[in-house]
Protein backbone atom coordinates (compact mmCIF):
# COMPACT_ATOMS: atom_id res chain seq x y z
CA UNK A 1 0.00 0.00 0.00
CA UNK A 2 1.13 3.57 -1.07
CA UNK A 3 0.27 6.47 0.90
CA UNK A 4 0.62 9.90 -0.77
CA UNK A 5 0.89 13.20 1.80
CA UNK A 6 -1.96 15.60 0.27
CA UNK A 7 -1.58 18.35 2.37
CA UNK A 8 -0.24 19.68 5.65
CA UNK A 9 -3.26 21.79 7.35
CA UNK A 10 -2.99 24.82 9.07
CA UNK A 11 -3.37 22.66 12.33
CA UNK A 12 -0.45 20.70 11.77
CA UNK A 13 -2.61 17.16 10.80
CA UNK A 14 -1.39 15.25 7.83
CA UNK A 15 -3.77 14.56 5.01
CA UNK A 16 -3.26 11.32 2.94
CA UNK A 17 -4.65 9.28 0.42
CA UNK A 18 -3.68 5.66 -0.44
CA UNK A 19 -3.75 3.66 -3.74
CA UNK A 20 -5.33 0.83 -2.36
CA UNK A 21 -8.29 0.58 0.40
CA UNK A 22 -7.43 -0.74 4.13
CA UNK A 23 -7.83 0.32 7.91
CA UNK A 24 -5.52 2.69 9.95
CA UNK A 25 -5.90 3.26 13.77
CA UNK A 26 -9.26 1.28 13.26
CA UNK A 27 -10.37 3.59 10.47
CA UNK A 28 -11.27 2.01 7.57
CA UNK A 29 -10.90 3.67 4.12
CA UNK A 30 -11.10 2.77 0.62
CA UNK A 31 -8.79 3.69 -2.08
CA UNK A 32 -10.97 7.54 -3.14
CA UNK A 33 -11.02 8.72 0.69
CA UNK A 34 -8.75 10.84 2.28
CA UNK A 35 -7.45 10.17 5.92
CA UNK A 36 -6.08 12.79 8.40
CA UNK A 37 -3.95 11.89 11.09
CA UNK A 38 -2.83 14.29 14.19
CA UNK A 39 0.41 11.99 15.13
CA UNK A 40 -1.48 10.24 17.34
CA UNK A 41 -5.02 9.85 15.40
CA UNK A 42 -6.69 8.65 12.40
CA UNK A 43 -10.14 10.07 11.15
CA UNK A 44 -11.76 10.01 7.74
CA UNK A 45 -11.57 13.46 6.11
CA UNK A 46 -12.92 12.86 3.18
CA UNK A 47 -15.23 9.79 2.41
CA UNK A 48 -14.45 9.96 -1.51
CA UNK A 49 -17.70 6.61 -1.88
CA UNK A 50 -20.64 8.55 -0.80
CA UNK A 51 -19.31 12.03 -2.75
CA UNK A 52 -20.77 11.94 -6.79
CA UNK A 53 -22.13 8.47 -6.79
CA UNK A 54 -23.60 9.81 -10.14
CA UNK A 55 -19.97 9.42 -11.75
CA UNK A 56 -18.52 6.50 -12.68
CA UNK A 57 -15.17 4.55 -11.73
CA UNK A 58 -12.32 6.78 -13.03
CA UNK A 59 -8.63 7.00 -11.87
CA UNK A 60 -7.31 10.97 -11.73
CA UNK A 61 -3.82 11.30 -12.37
CA UNK A 62 -2.37 14.88 -11.59
CA UNK A 63 -0.68 16.30 -14.25
CA UNK A 64 2.65 19.34 -12.84
CA UNK A 65 2.45 20.81 -16.00
CA UNK A 66 -1.26 21.71 -16.32
CA UNK A 67 -1.05 21.99 -12.11
CA UNK A 68 -4.35 20.55 -12.46
CA UNK A 69 -6.17 16.95 -12.24
CA UNK A 70 -7.33 14.78 -15.41
CA UNK A 71 -9.58 12.50 -15.75
CA UNK A 72 -8.62 8.84 -17.36
CA UNK A 73 -10.59 5.84 -17.65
Amino acid sequence: MLGELIDGDSNGHLLLSFDTGGTAGGVDFDKEDVLEFDGATWEMAYDGGAEHTEWPPACAVRSDYEKRYVRRE
